[in-house]
């Protein structure tokens, strides 16, 4: 946070006119003006946008920015975590100073500049997003693409997941590669271009969804890591994961979520009723979604064809702390044509 006091110049009261507020917008560092009642509690602000609103407008310089200031600013409170301050940012992407607001008085304590704390949160546990599979399920789409890089809501889906992976602060990126691997290392090369390092894994034959973890067996990693497979796609907000993961003193984290199953046909019973029309059940599904501490890797003592569900069943059998993350964000797997095509259709 930028305290208040290095931004005194920034400050206009309500009986100001809009030159002044061109001026500061002018010669001030943080491109914002706030205007400020006699207690020092924020009654507005302008920007650039704000601004350009205004100087449309015959003799601008002398309007009263009481008349013109933008209310609808966006803030935190200052005993906020990064965590809720984050999701503000993310959810107004076009903001890019948030005022900081004392929760008990409301007085201005001072400003975050999006840019400044976007980069300070780094996290150093690596990630691995499994993108060998072949994609059989979505032929013809896979005949020419891998599965990860068939276009969603714009772009590729496994970019939709490094860019959420970076706003969240995963800087170590690496990817198990396989089928058509050219078409995912041209794209995205050594993730210079996302200001983040990716590294790529080349499966010489297929490993599975947990066989790839070999690769980072010998990296002896501090921190826990985060695996995804590259077939999902979902606005969760991996920190948040990791936080649960440690929190919770888990070996192995499994995020799972509500798959809601629509029988087609009436259900007979002998129950409560005879007859139940095209019920609805609710199963908790894996989510392909998991953190792993490091130590357990030694468990995978040759590089082959191993699935998650075989390495976290025998991790679980040796009494080691495997917990559930419940996912309530958005989740869609891409597994299949319908729920590409459906996927597709719902984010947009």
């Amino acid at each position: 946070m930028i305290k208040v006091n290095k931004i005194k110049k920034n400050l206009l009261k309500k009986d100001s006119i809009i030159k002044n507020v061109i001026d500061i917008l002018n010669k001030e560092e943080n491109k914002i003006c706030i205007i400020v009642n006699n207690k020092n509690v924020p009654q507005g602000i302008f920007t650039d946008e704000d601004i350009r609103r205004i100087i449309i407008k015959k003799n601008y310089n002398n309007i009263k920015v009481v008349n013109s200031y933008n209310k609808k600013f966006k803030y935190c409170f200052s005993d906020d975590d990064e965590i809720s301050i984050n999701k503000i940012f993310r959810k107004y992407s076009w903001v890019n100073i948030l005022l900081v607001i004392n929760r008990k008085n409301r007085k201005l304590e001072g400003i975050i500049d999006k840019d400044i704390f976007k980069s300070k949160i780094i996290i150093e546990n690596e990630v691995l997003i499994l993108a060998g599979g072949l994609g059989e399920r979505l032929k013809p789409l896979t005949n020419f693409l891998p599965k990860p890089m068939l276009n969603f809501s714009g772009r590729p889906l496994l970019e939709s997941t490094i860019y959420s992976l970076k706003s969240s602060g995963f800087k170590n990126i690496n990817i198990s590669v396989n089928y058509q691997s050219n078409k995912i290392i041209d794209y995205f090369g050594d993730g210079s271009n996302y200001n983040i390092l990716i590294k790529y894994f080349k499966e010489k034959k297929k490993l599975g969804t947990a066989g790839p973890l070999y690769f980072l067996k010998n990296k002896k990693l501090p921190k826990s890591i985060l695996v995804i497979n590259g077939d999902i796609y979902t606005s969760l907000n991996y920190k948040n994961l990791i936080k649960f993961h440690e929190a919770k003193k888990n070996e192995i984290t499994v995020c799972c979520h509500d798959f809601v199953y629509k029988l087609q046909y009436g259900l007979i019973e002998k129950k409560k009723k005879l007859i139940s029309e095209k019920p609805e059940t609710t199963f908790l599904i894996n989510s392909g979604i998991y953190v792993f501490n490091s130590n357990l890797l030694k468990h995978i003592k040759k590089k082959q064809y191993l699935n998650m569900d075989e390495l976290v069943n025998k991790i679980y059998v040796m009494k080691k702390k495997v917990g559930i993350f419940k996912i309530h964000e958005d989740i869609l797997d891409i597994g299949t044509f319908s729920a590409y095509e459906y996927a597709k259709n719902l984010v947009k």
